[in-house]
């Protein structure tokens, strides 16, 4: 597959997003995310939300709001790619079918895979454009938040990959349909099954997916470990008897003068045990289907531990239900564990089903279709 093929193919269907308009509508895009990003920073900011008069409740309160900033534009922007782009790229292939330009394509020296790729690469710049007006938005709450660089790309890179597998999945759609309608529309309801299909039949198989788990050790040895781990040790010091000890199951929970991580001596909370057994939904068993959702993509590159955002949610969310048997069975306490990566499963579903409809796409191409046409 040659560049130079690949370049006159998406050159060719850039020229229809070409203009005045698609510049003034990107551009109003962009205003938009500045404003809705500024409105989030102002309506969190410390000095409009009230809070803490310390030096260290202002630096949170600050950091808060540039979170919640950040991830408001990232929300939207990923949902203007989910928008925008499998109608474009699931129409590029009818359109030139229906305008009889698709068949002198066909016939030149152009492979059907120059084809393919070459509509995939000119709507994934349309993706990456989107990306780019967004970019502005993300900014000051990046600023806020104390994001580095490191995490401000990360984010843009995860959405320029979903860019990229759904342009693949949509164009390759609009090869393998007749007609530009029903390509759309098979498009947008592809995209669907990724977005919201799949993770609802995750959710629903909760009340089918039950175990039964026994209580936890006794009050014995509840009193054991607290009269074992001194007040003033360090997490470190907590973990390493815990492990030693086999009682990983109990909630322990160190912080400093119970605020987080202000200075102080350390205060361990232990955990009640409930006292009967519980009956755990086995969510962690279909946990596959809920990771192409890009939401949750978004949240695990873009969340910390301590975001108090909706993108923070979603990660706990996922962090539970990934270890579902690992809940400290305690009365009033759901300890959240570390959560597994869900992103680099999530991304490669999605580059599995785009790459593998592209292939179909690239052997319809070079076959004609039924009734003659290509």
């Amino acid at each position: 597959m040659s560049w130079a093929g690949l370049r006159l193919v998406a050159g060719l269907e850039l020229r229809r997003h070409r203009g005045r308009r698609p510049l003034l509508l990107l551009a109003c895009w962009a205003a938009a995310l500045v404003v809705v990003g500024g409105l989030v920073l102002a309506r969190r900011h410390p000095a409009v939300a009230g809070a803490n008069s310390t030096v260290e409740g202002w630096a949170q309160a600050r950091t808060g709001a540039g979170e919640s900033s950040f991830a408001a534009v990232a929300i939207l922007a990923l949902g203007s790619l989910l928008l925008v782009l499998p109608g474009l790229a699931a129409a590029a292939v009818p359109r030139d079918r229906e305008a009889g330009m698709l068949a002198p394509l066909q016939g030149s020296l152009l492979r059907p895979a120059q084809i393919i790729g070459g509509k995939t690469l000119a709507l994934w710049l349309v993706g990456l454009a989107l990306l780019a007006a967004a970019a502005p938005g993300l900014v000051p709450g990046a600023i806020f938040a104390g994001y580095g660089v490191g995490r401000a790309a990360a984010t843009l890179g995860l959405l320029a990959g979903i860019a990229l597998a759904v342009a693949m999945l949509c164009v390759g759609i609009g090869a393998l349909t007749a007609g530009r309608r029903r390509a759309v529309i098979r498009a947008y309801q592809a995209v669907a099954v990724g977005c919201v299909l799949l993770p609802m039949v995750w959710l629903a198989s909760f009340p089918l997916l039950r175990q039964q788990v026994p209580p936890p050790r006794g009050d014995q040895e509840m009193i054991e470990l607290l009269n074992a781990v001194d007040i003033d040790a360090g997490p470190e010091e907590i973990s390493r008897y815990l492990d030693a000890h086999d009682l990983r199951g109990y909630a322990v929970d160190p912080r400093r003068d119970g605020v987080g991580n202000a200075p102080g001596p350390m205060l361990i909370t232990v955990c009640t045990p409930a006292s009967s057994s519980q009956t755990v939904p086995r969510s962690d068993a279909l946990l596959g289907l809920a990771a192409p959702n890009p939401l949750i993509l978004l949240s695990q590159v873009l969340a910390r531990s301590t975001d108090a955002t909706v993108l923070g949610d979603i990660r706990d969310g996922y962090a539970r239900a990934s270890d579902p048997l690992g809940w400290v069975l305690c009365e009033g306490q759901d300890p959240v564990p570390s959560p597994r990566p869900a992103w680099p499963v999530g991304l490669a579903l999605w580059f599995l089903a785009g790459g593998g409809t592209a292939l179909l796409a690239v052997h319809r191409l070079s076959v004609p279709m039924s009734g003659g046409t290509r």
